[in-house]
């Protein structure tokens, strides 16, 4: 092969991998540590820079010095910061590599072939380089001054997994007994910093909020002191997303707050929150945190998890009928007032009450009467719960 036909595969090669890396942090194990949100561009950046500093390699021959590798490695030190593990960090680098071969090979041609076949130990060697760079770094950060922060994400990542944190932990991290457990994830469509929420929460209360990585979002636990009730911690969190400075564009997020519990059922306090978050999403005001006086309703028939799948009868009742299915919702939107329901739908008052009546008798539930709209209102929670994916399994979400 003539260099010039070597540089031509080079290229193409190159600009391959490029594309696939649009959707690539799809494919990829998902750090568990930390939120995807907080690190989808981030990861998908550290692809492009190992991408094309592999090609150049590829291309020289030389591999990489350390100040070349440095960009990289910073991403990967900023999700050691944010709680990840350095294992899982070079491994989701490994399954990177893997994902971006894989995908480029099965399409190549004869010339692209033989090139990624001679550039296989080059490959390994640059990997080894990147890698091992990462694991150095990783492992000077945790000798750092940061150290107490990380133990401090240790502690508050044992305690959500339900395990006692080490004996060594617990000696530069003291607990209290009980814990209210906030969890926050960024809204839909919406760039939220995640990391700089953890920052503003960690700094508010001089480190007595321990608050770790979440695959979802962020985990924040706080104190159940008497004066630190549902609506101390859900301002606490509005602060958080506030950044200083006039006109400085606050984070805005979905988030829910536990009931106090103690320490050994913040798993399930967790849950709690999560559901919170669920519920304020679909039928709160979808922004900011919740607790459970702010969504009392849909969290009673939420968490009433023996009930759903009689609720779910009602609703699947109607599903071949989405006309009456529509006009149900949209009378109980009007709390019950067929003239406005009418208007809505603009269609005349009895054709309200006639597609009211075909609901009742195919659902077995008078939408009209107090106990059957009480039940396709339950019934419609559920609904949206499960079809969004987030209905609650048989576990109870309270202690």
């Amino acid at each position: 092969m003539t260099p010039a036909v070597r540089e031509a595969a080079v290229a193409r090669l190159h600009k391959r991998a490029r594309a696939v890396i649009s959707g690539f942090s799809t494919d990829l194990p998902r750090y568990e540590r930390a939120p995807t949100s907080m690190v989808e561009r981030e990861v998908v950046a550290g692809v492009h820079l190992n991408v094309d500093l592999f090609v150049r390699t590829l291309v020289t021959g030389v591999q990489p010095t350390e100040a070349e590798m440095a960009p990289i490695v910073a991403i990967a030190v900023q999700r050691h910061a944010d709680g990840v593990a350095a294992g899982e960090i070079v491994a989701t680098y490994q399954a990177g590599a893997d994902l971006i071969w894989t995908a480029i090979i099965a399409d190549a041609d004869p010339q692209e072939t033989a090139v990624l076949l001679e550039s296989a130990s080059s490959l390994m060697r640059y990997l080894m380089a990147v890698t091992s760079r990462i694991a150095d770094a990783c492992g000077d950060r945790h000798g750092s001054a940061n150290d107490r922060e990380l133990t401090r994400q240790a502690v508050a990542q044992a305690l959500i997994d339900g395990r006692e944190p080490a004996e060594t932990d617990l000696r530069q991290v003291p607990l209290t007994d009980r814990y209210r457990v906030a969890f926050v994830r960024a809204r839909p469509t919406e760039t939220t910093d995640l990391r700089a929420i953890a920052y503003h929460l960690r700094d508010d209360s001089s480190g007595e909020v321990l608050v770790a990585g979440h695959a979802e979002g962020l985990v924040a636990l706080f104190p159940a002191h008497d004066d630190a009730g549902p609506v101390v911690v859900c301002d606490a969190l509005r602060r958080s997303g506030t950044p200083p400075g006039v006109g400085a564009r606050p984070n805005r997020f979905v988030g829910g707050v536990s009931d106090p519990m103690p320490r050994r059922s913040i798993p399930t306090a967790l849950r709690q929150a999560r559901l919170l978050a669920d519920l304020t999403t679909l039928f709160g005001d979808g922004d900011g945190p919740a607790h459970v006086g702010d969504v009392l309703f849909p969290y009673l028939v939420a968490t009433q998890t023996a009930l759903h799948a009689r609720l779910l009868d009602v609703v699947d009742a109607l599903s071949a009928a989405p006309v009456l299915a529509e006009t149900v919702a949209v009378y109980l939107d009007c709390a019950g007032n067929q003239l406005a329901a009418a208007r809505m739908l603009n269609v005349h008052r009895n054709t309200v009450g006639y597609r009211l009546m075909k609901a009742a008798e195919l659902s077995g539930h008078d939408p009209t009467s107090p106990h059957g709209g009480r039940v396709h209102a339950s019934a419609r929670i559920v609904a949206a719960l499960r079809d969004a994916g987030r209905l609650p399994d048989g576990a109870r979400t309270d202690d």
